[in-house]
């Protein structure tokens, strides 16, 4: 877990500094006092598509969205929300399940490095850092409070992968890729190992530009 929080600060530092005019500024990197003057807003992403997994030793499909904000077409950052469940899984011990429902959402903060964001196959390198939240329930089962949640839990989620970004036309594309997922504090509904793997994913991806970065699609 160090090391994965080490890495995402040991990126978030060097992309500090990617707004900078290197090339025409006498100031050194720590001397700048204005590192970000170059930084523009240059277009907002829409995604939305299928999820992959394996959890609790089962491979699960779901779906995922995230609504980000790009800068300079380099970086993007915004939001997101990962989805999986399934009705084969059920808590253990639990013998009179009739309709059982397992569920794991991850609400996300996303960051991206973009690379060729402006070409027909890019690259982006997605860091995700959240909650998850995961819960077994089944329709015949019912608390004094009405709830159907058998057993339910919170925990931290992180992951990082790559993508390759094809644009297909200006403002939408098809992105492919995989993430390893890092789970920390699970204790109700399984062990850390059991929500820690890979995750495929293929989307449809949306992109809206500022006017100024409309004519700058290869």
């Amino acid at each position: 877990m160090k090391s994965f929080i080490l890495s995402i600060s040991l990126i978030c530092i060097g992309f500090a500094g990617f707004g900078q005019d290197t090339k025409n500024s006498p100031n050194s990197f720590f001397g700048n006092t204005n590192l970000f003057r170059d930084v523009t807003f240059s277009n907002s992403i829409f995604e939305f598509g299928y999820l992959n997994s394996p959890v609790l030793g089962k491979n699960l499909s779901g779906f995922h969205f995230n609504f980000l904000a790009a800068f300079n077409q380099h970086f993007a950052t915004g939001f997101g929300i990962d989805n999986l469940s399934t009705n084969t899984i059920t808590y253990p011990n639990y013998t009179s399940a009739i309709n059982p429902q397992f569920s794991y959402t991850v609400f996300k903060w996303r960051n991206e490095i973009l690379i060729a964001e402006n070409h027909k196959i890019g690259i982006s390198i997605p860091i995700d850092i959240g909650i998850g939240y995961a819960s077994y329930s089944d329709d015949y089962f019912q608390t004094a409070n009405n709830s159907r949640i058998i057993a339910d839990d919170h925990f931290f989620s992180g992951t990082a992968g790559l993508n390759i970004n094809m644009n297909l036309f200006k403002h939408m594309g098809l992105t492919v890729g995989g993430r390893y997922r890092i789970s920390s504090g699970v204790i109700k509904v399984g062990t850390d190992n059991d929500y820690s793997n890979y995750v495929l994913n293929a989307t449809i991806r949306f992109r809206i530009f500022k006017d100024e970065f409309k004519d700058k699609h290869k």
